[in-house]
């Protein structure tokens, strides 16, 4: 029974108490449950592995590794292609910063020119306006009196013991009785000045005529003004032709005979004209144009106001890349422009004149900290850019959620959470980088373009800058040709003492020369082709003299050709015309004008005459071979002066 209970049992690992349990087995039954209980407590207290047989089997991971090695590669390649994209897009930004900050910086460059030239045209347009009103003011005379009004040639607005109101001059009357005059015969007076009596047609003038005036015998008498009625049917009109437009009459009493104005002092500023008789005996105001205008004030540069500067926004664009230094650099050049332009407009700019924007390189340029201090005002738009506020860290930010301790673990099930471990990291490291790729792309995308439509508005506006310059350099270089002109016939006037406006501007219309006297390159010439008596050099040169000219003076073999060809014989073959060349001390020959003669076209062939110090050009005869030597006696001669145009 015994060995027949130990054949059904399978002990494994029965330990010697429990073995003797087994040897007093009376029955199956009792045997087969004490056999349960040991089986059942050696299998709950018994924690020893089992050993199994060791067999060769096939590497279930190699798979795994393979795809974790590729992905590997993967991200390693595109790691490599993102370094490589952030180069070449840091290199292209690089250089469309250099093309954007030449550009700015040649607008800025054309924007002052045109402003220079801005400025230069008005002055020039002003210069020609006074020019021109100062010889329309000449031209009113007959004959100018140069010496009265231009005293060793410096102009003034107005003659002495006149007043300038304005672009006006005034002259009031302070004769004694004796001197007063009707109103026809003062208006003679004035006319003897080129002038008339006053004409009225300000409130401003009307005031700076009444403080002017000085009450002289009684309240009765007073000055007498340009406006007149010379019928009762007639109304009332001032003495250039205008009807009345302001009236500061004492009385509104209708005047029932021929009647003039009269500017009583004692009255009040703005009703102080009276009707009077025309023919009694008043003091008068005369009233003519001032010779020089008086411009508005020009505004220098300086005192414009900041304000006029309608600045937009500027743009700081941050891409990644370590361009700290040039971002600096740019970010100074940007200031520097926005307080030039700042300084040199006097009128708001357009948009496209105002919006500067710069693309800078900011990962560096601010701190952490010093992001949180970015002001409002400094529009920042980029990435990098961080917002003004930014909350305070609480303590729930420190609460971190408890993760298990992990258990080490053996073997190959170990193993395998570590390659699955590693495959999941590489695919969130690809798909990171995938997506980071894609961004990037997207990124410089837009980059680039908005780089590539900030050249296309520089270039535009640089080329409509360079189109502006031109123009204006075209208006002012012929403004200041015109300038020049009107200088250069003032300047001819001024010459005269008194300037006979009619002999040159017949009809108000100027010609370069007078009556009579021909122009060749800048010179007008008068030849003397009167009958005797004829005058000597001497009495010659004064001739010309009188007429603000001088006798001829020969500077080239063309102007003699044309002098030679102008010139007539007459008389006989030893008479011609008097030359402004003469014989000095020292035995040279020296024109009027100081310079020495270089030409020396004598006639060396032949005397025609006795000799003397003074030179006589005689016709008919070969250009280079045509002056004689003559003395005291009796000739033509050849007078030269300025053209009055240029």
């Amino acid at each position: 029974m015994e060995e027949e209970c130990l054949k059904n049992i399978q002990v494994q690992h029965i330990s010697p108490e429990r073995l003797q349990l087994v040897r007093y087995c009376k029955k199956p039954q009792d045997l087969e449950i004490i056999y349960d209980e040991v089986k059942g407590e050696q299998q709950g207290s018994d924690t020893r592995p089992v050993k199994k047989d060791n067999k060769k089997k096939t590497p279930l991971f190699t798979l795994l590794h393979v795809v974790a090695a590729v992905l590997g590669i993967i991200c390693v390649s595109l790691l490599s292609v993102l370094i490589a994209l952030s180069i070449y897009f840091e290199a292209v930004v690089s250089e469309r910063l250099r093309e954007n900050s030449n550009l700015t910086a040649q607008n800025l460059q054309l924007w002052t020119e045109k402003t220079d030239l801005e400025r230069q045209y008005k002055e020039l347009a002003r210069e020609r306006d006074g020019l021109n009103w100062t010889i329309g003011v000449i031209l009113e005379h007959k004959n100018f009196p140069v010496d009265r009004h231009c005293p060793q040639k410096v102009c003034k607005p107005c003659l002495d013991d006149w007043l300038q109101f304005q672009t006006r001059c005034y002259f009031f009357s302070k004769s004694d009785y004796s001197e007063w005059k009707n109103w026809a015969t003062s208006r003679e007076e004035c006319r003897k000045t080129n002038a008339d009596l006053v004409v009225i047609d300000s409130q401003e003038e009307q005031e700076f005529i009444n403080n002017h005036t000085i009450p002289h015998y009684d309240e009765k008498h007073g000055y007498w003004i340009g406006l007149s009625r010379e019928a009762v049917k007639d109304g009332w009109k001032w003495v250039d032709g205008s009807n009345v437009t302001v009236a500061y009459w004492r009385t509104q009493e209708p005047a029932h005979r021929e009647v003039c104005a009269l500017s009583l002092p004692r009255a009040a500023p703005l009703a102080n004209w009276d009707k009077v008789n025309c023919r009694e005996w008043n003091r008068w105001i005369c009233e003519t144009r001032a010779l020089i205008k008086r411009s508005a004030p020009v505004i220098p540069l300086d005192n414009l106001s900041t304000s006029a500067l309608d600045l937009n926004i500027v743009v700081i664009y941050c891409p990644p890349g370590p361009l700290i230094q040039d971002a600096a650099q740019l970010l100074v050049q940007a200031l520097v422009i926005i307080s030039r332009l700042d300084y040199y407009n006097s009128q708001p700019l357009s948009i496209s004149e105002t919006k500067l924007l710069w693309f800078l390189s900011c990962p560096l340029l601010f701190n952490q900290e010093e992001t949180t201090n970015i002001n409002s005002d400094c529009l920042m738009i980029s990435p990098c850019c961080r917002p003004e506020n930014k909350e305070e860290p609480t303590i729930y930010d420190e609460v971190k959620p408890k993760v298990p301790p992990a258990t080490e673990p053996d073997g190959e099930a170990a193993a395998a959470r570590s390659v699955f471990r590693v495959l999941a990291v590489f695919s969130v490291i690809l798909c990171v980088l995938l997506l980071a790729s894609v961004g990037v792309i997207v990124y410089v995308s837009v980059v680039m373009n908005q780089q590539a439509a900030i050249l296309s508005n520089l270039m535009a506006e640089n080329q409509q800058l360079m189109t502006e310059r031109s123009v204006l350099e075209r208006e002012t270089e012929e403004l200041s040709r015109t300038a020049g002109n009107l200088d250069w016939t003032l300047g001819v006037i001024m010459k005269h003492d008194n300037f006979p406006v009619s002999e040159f501007c017949p009809e108000k219309k100027c010609q370069p020369c007078r009556t009579d006297w021909i122009p060749f390159e800048g010179k007008c010439y008068l030849f003397y082709n009167k009958g005797p008596p004829w005058l000597t050099w001497k009495q010659s040169r004064k001739y010309c003299q009188d007429r603000t000219a001088d006798l001829v003076v020969i500077d080239s073999l063309h102007e003699h050709e044309f002098v030679s060809n102008h010139s007539k014989s007459y008389y006989d073959w030893a008479h011609g015309y008097w030359l402004g060349l003469h014989e000095t001390v020292d035995k040279n020959w020296r024109w009027i004008n100081g310079h020495n003669d270089t030409l020396g076209y004598w006639i060396v062939t032949e005397k025609l005459g006795s000799d003397g110090p003074y030179a006589l050009l005689i016709p008919g005869r070969h250009p280079t071979a045509s002056w004689d030597k003559a003395g005291f006696m009796y000739n033509r001669f050849i007078c030269e002066s300025d053209t009055l145009i240029r």
